[in-house]
């Protein structure tokens, strides 16, 4: 038995390959808005916070009576509001900004590369940026509005920089909605 020739067999990986990176996007991001789904966007924000070394920011935010759209306009309206939202958002966010939506109609925002003054004027900007924009659904112009809440924090705690983001995300709808409340550390208002 002498060897007479070989036989080479050669796989082409690029559609598994391509398969594996649709199927990983799919996991971790959301469908409508492209953005990190809930999961993935802590996931990535506590990696972040532990190697942070000033104060990071946390931007949470829903839209206002969303309830409302989807009962007088139907629920496709409500997607193309989130779609948008979405697409704003992403376009409006720093390179270096983690932006997931967190279910519904709830959005978030981290980042640890610009400082406190910044963050809020960015943030007031984000808001500004919504109520101006026209949301257009079958002819139909939606105007929108969102209320916001900002957390800045030194802390390699995502839950302490979320329950204070939310305890203002709450304050800025108990003060009539379409506004950013802000506030540091032990949850002391900025506003």
């Amino acid at each position: 038995m002498e060897p007479v020739g070989s036989v080479t067999l050669l796989k082409d990986i690029t559609i598994l390959e391509e398969q594996r990176l649709l199927l990983t996007e799919w996991a971790e991001k959301d469908g409508l808005t492209g953005l990190y789904n809930r999961q993935t966007f802590i996931d990535r924000v506590e990696v972040e916070l532990a190697c942070a070394t000033e104060a990071s920011h946390l931007l949470y935010f829903d839209i206002d009576h969303f309830k409302k759209i989807n009962d007088t306009y139907g629920h496709r309206a409500g997607d193309l509001v989130l779609s948008e939202l979405g697409a704003l958002l992403t376009r409006w966010t720093e390179p270096k900004s983690i932006t997931g939506r967190f279910g519904g109609e709830e959005f978030a925002v981290f980042s640890s590369s610009i400082d406190t003054k910044q963050a809020r004027l960015r943030a007031e900007e984000f808001r500004k940026l919504v109520a101006q924009h026209l949301f257009v659904h079958e002819e139909l112009e939606l105007h929108v509005t969102i209320s916001m809440g900002l957390a800045s924090a030194r802390t390699e705690s995502f839950d302490q920089l979320y329950r204070l983001a939310d305890t203002l995300l709450y304050q800025a709808k108990d003060e009539g909605r379409n506004r950013l409340c802000s506030g540091q550390d032990a949850g002391q208002s900025l506003q």
